[in-house]
């Protein structure tokens, strides 16, 4: 067989020709892969690897217990109607007179207020880069977005009523979150701005007064985390933190928890222990009186920056089996650990305590720390000191069956009225802030009594 000129031009072009094709097959895919999430508008630092946007303070993996481990490892179920992906069945049509509320998440307190203040479903779409969801109460439709690939760019750019969720703990935060508020402000239709805001732990939000209308900015409403002074009631209102859904603190099923069956452990806490800090009393308490004999007790001594499944259902497990969950105060008095155990029926006991900072009491609130679940009366038991648990401890253990079903009852009632409460609130406030005629219908769940 002879090799031709003619032959060898056309081998080199088709070899031209499929790595031509190969590589530009790669250059599309790369760019597929990367969906615009970069853009350069945002400054956008709530990526894929970074998309929990902060550190708690018992979070993530834990040593060795120093007690036995829990007997079985507790898997949460899901509501069936909650399941991923799921199609939302409700009746969503919209009605003259409604009003369309978009709700971005660009802080993961966003689905709390979503998902289980509000109750709304959420559809992860192209594997999470954003999720969606819609729900109608009375004649609103809120429309929620979330993920790191809600950026400007992928946002209505028709919006004209808007809550933000925000997170202002840190200053990388509070960065990105400024970038957000100036975007908007900008947008063509605009009329109503409301925000939901993680606060810093010590309540200096000074930066948010630029944007607010009370001083010549654009935003109607700050829903603010801690017990921050500046909350009167007409421009900032107090919001609570919630459970740790960045962690993927789920919905708990009422038919999930054992509520009228003795429970393995009188108390529980796991979480990192700081020096200098009010938990090393608290382990002190505990280690001398050996109350890890009644109590699950794991603590940590170093921050770690990861979780393990394992760590996940160590946690949950040691709320389910617990009478009391014992709640130190971290940099903050409030913290994730009081919601997540009313969630299963654990009754919080609560450090009492102010931290350092501006945080406190002001004209319209005059009991703080805490003082949103203080003034609806939560069913938790509060603590000055730890070295009070002993004597604490020694009077709840001998208190009969029927008492701590009934206080364990009370404490879920509670809980699940006080969501009913605060999405209500967030509702009728919305709904005056933005000047929207019309009152609220009363559908059932309206004007809740939690007292």
């Amino acid at each position: 067989m002879r090799i031709t000129l003619k032959k060898i031009i056309i081998l080199v072009l088709s070899i031209y020709f499929v790595v031509t094709c190969y590589t530009g097959y790669k250059l599309l895919q790369r760019r597929i892969n990367k969906y615009s999430i970069d853009t350069d508008t945002t400054k956008n630092t709530d990526n894929d690897d970074n998309w929990n946007p902060w550190g708690e303070e018992f979070e993530h993996k834990w040593h060795k217990p120093r007690i036995s481990p829990l007997d079985l490892p507790f898997q949460p179920q899901e509501d069936e109607e909650d399941l991923e992906g799921q199609e939302i069945q409700e009746d969503l049509s919209i009605n003259p007179g409604d009003h369309v509320i978009e709700i971005w998440g660009k802080a993961a307190i966003g689905n709390y207020l979503w998902e289980h203040i509000i109750r709304g479903r959420l559809e992860k779409k192209l594997g999470g880069i954003w999720s969606y969801g819609e729900k109608k109460i009375d004649n609103f439709v809120f429309r929620f977005r979330t993920g790191p690939g809600v950026v400007p760019a992928k946002v209505p750019q028709d919006v004209t009523d808007l809550v933000i969720v925000l997170n202002g703990r840190e200053d990388s935060k509070i960065e990105f979150s400024t970038v957000w508020l100036n975007y908007i402000k900008n947008l063509p239709d605009l009329k109503n701005v409301a925000m939901v805001l993680l606060g810093n732990e010590m309540c200096d939000n000074s930066w948010i007064e630029s944007f607010m209308t009370q001083h010549g900015g654009f935003v109607k409403a700050a829903f603010l985390v801690y017990d921050t002074k500046e909350v009167d009631n007409e421009h900032i209102f107090q919001w609570p933190l919630g459970v740790a859904t960045y962690r993927g603190f789920p919905k708990v099923p009422h038919h999930d928890l054992s509520v009228t069956v003795p429970r393995r452990y009188l108390c529980n806490f796991l979480g990192t222990v700081y020096s200098g800090s009010s938990r090393e009393v608290l382990i002190k308490a505990i280690h001398d009186n050996q109350l890890n004999k009644w109590c699950y007790v794991n603590p940590r001594y170093d921050w770690l920056p990861g979780e393990t499944q394992e760590s996940r259902e160590e946690y949950y497990g040691a709320l389910l089996r617990s009478d009391f969950t014992l709640n130190p105060v971290g940099m903050n008095t409030e913290c994730y650990r009081i919601y997540e155990a009313m969630s299963y029926g654990s009754i919080p006991i609560v450090e009492d305590r102010m931290t350092p900072g501006e945080c406190g009491n002001n004209s319209v609130y005059q009991n703080a720390p805490l003082r949103l679940i203080k003034k609806y009366g939560a069913p938790v038991v509060y603590i000055k000191s730890w070295k009070e648990l002993p004597d604490l401890l020694a009077k709840y253990k001998d208190l009969p069956l029927k008492d701590i079903i009934e206080w364990r009852t009370k404490v879920i009632d509670w809980y699940d009225k006080f969501k009913n409460h605060i999405r209500d609130y967030f509702v009728e406030t919305l709904q005056r802030k933005f000047q929207f005629e019309g009152d609220i219908q009363n559908d059932g769940h309206k004007k809740v009594d939690i007292l």
